[in-house]
């Protein structure tokens, strides 16, 4: 016999991606009976949600906002209400998320897939490139996942595949943007006001997070032999987008100088596969490496933009 198709889902539908100006605007969601539901941003820009009970009749509890923490949540909310209010409660942010006009993704669906395909980058937006085919247009939202071959955009909607890179393809994916603006009254106190205290710098903290107005805009590139990937993000700073992409840039094959360099001394080139390379191609490598080590320190200082080490970056590169 067939479970009730009356019986609600373990969690409801969440944002595609969790914007400030969103979590702004959905929160705290007030559940009946004191209970209230908040997310919160700490310093590290990682989200956190909190399950509070101003009766006193349970204990605060605290989760992660990735979708596995979600439905943990809602488990929680599901203990602490009855079946009818608990109901109630999933139909009241339904339709707050209706009113929003996001894209969504169905929690369940997303933690069946992180157990596949480890996230990198979730609620992302296509922006474009080539050689990506049919399979996504622009504006699309999109998570960035490892696979056991190399990488893949999956739909947060439905888990659907996009489009597969394979990892001897990639060679390189980076992140770039200006750091977040913050704009309020919390945040014009830090800019205008000397706080020595650092009990109420962490409390203008905690309200610039809670009530400023914050707008990230991160680019993502991904550069492959058979395409060439720009996405976006709202959720992501630009320096914890490029440590996520870390994962992407591990899976870049070295090239003959990078192997030599990172394997043993005593060694030699034992541990380079293929035919050993001769001096001048090494010699050509390691050249080129200075080249671009060179260029990075130039971006760091602020001798070159993003934009002009791009395309230094690219002229050296082909």
């Amino acid at each position: 016999m067939s479970a009730s198709t009356d019986e609600p889902p373990a969690a409801p539908a969440m944002p595609m991606e969790w914007t400030p100006s969103l979590v702004k605007q959905l929160f705290p969601v007030k559940l009946g009976r004191g209970v209230e539901l908040e997310m919160l941003r700490p310093d590290d820009d990682s989200l956190l949600l909190r399950l509070f009970d101003s009766t006193g009749r349970h204990q605060s509890a605290f989760y992660s906002g990735t979708s596995a923490g979600w439905t943990a949540a809602w488990d929680q909310i599901r203990e602490w209400t009855s079946p009818a209010r608990f109901g109630q409660e999933m139909q009241y942010w339904t339709e707050r998320i209706r009113q929003a006009g996001v894209p969504i993704r169905q929690p369940d669906v997303t933690n069946r897939l992180d157990e596949q395909m480890p996230l990198v980058l979730s609620g992302l937006t296509f922006l474009g490139g080539h050689g990506y085919g049919n399979g996504l247009t622009s504006g699309a939202g999109v998570d960035l996942r490892r696979t056991s071959y190399g990488i893949a955009l999956t739909s947060p909607a439905d888990g659907g595949v996009l489009l597969n890179v394979a990892a001897q393809q990639l060679i390189s994916a980076e992140a770039s943007g200006a750091d977040p603006e913050s704009a309020g009254v919390s945040a014009a106190t830090v800019d205008r006001t000397a706080l020595s205290d650092p009990h109420a710098l962490e409390q203008v903290r905690w309200l610039t997070a809670r009530y400023g107005s914050v707008r990230i805009r991160t680019q993502v590139r991904i550069r492959a032999t058979v395409c060439e990937l720009f996405l976006s993000s709202g959720s992501y700073a630009p320096n914890l987008a490029q440590v996520a992409l870390s994962a992407v840039r591990a899976l870049v094959p070295l090239s003959p100088a990078q192997a030599w360099a990172a394997a043993d001394p005593m060694a030699g080139l034992a541990h380079v596969p293929g035919p050993v390379p001769s001096r001048r191609e090494l010699e050509s490598d390691v050249d080129l490496v200075t080249k671009l080590e060179r260029l990075a320190r130039l971006r760091e200082s602020g001798a070159l933009t993003e934009f002009e080490f791009q395309s230094a970056k690219d002229k050296l590169l082909h």
